[in-house]
């Protein structure tokens, strides 16, 4: 692409959605070793649910922004079977924020 953008064909789920494991082995298989996910409830409760989570950057801002899940609500039973530790080993101040940083540790499974 003119801008440096490439397209990956990966396989879909049942729902249509990108199969995120089957990605992530795309993507090592091109040299990518670190992925930045940002995004809402969905894309991190899939994430979590696939245990497809090693680090984890939390930012912790003094504001209340009222009834926004951080997980989505439908699927929080789920998410709850597959909760980890984190092992912070990184923080810092930006602004009014507090971030945090550490490795994520996945409970046996």
């Amino acid at each position: 692409m003119a801008r440096g953008g490439r397209v990956f064909a990966c396989p879909a789920l049942a729902n249509g959605w990108v199969d995120l494991r089957a990605l992530l082995v795309c993507l090592a298989a091109e040299g990518v070793r670190h992925v930045m996910v940002e995004g809402g409830a969905r894309i991190i409760t899939s994430f979590l649910e696939g245990r497809l989570v090693d680090y984890a950057l939390v930012t912790i801002a003094p504001q209340i922004l009222g009834g926004l899940a951080a997980v989505e609500p439908a699927a929080r039973s789920r998410a709850q079977a597959a909760i980890a530790n984190l092992r912070f080993s990184v923080s810092t101040r930006l602004g009014d924020d507090v971030v945090l940083g550490g490795e994520v540790a996945w409970p046996a499974a």
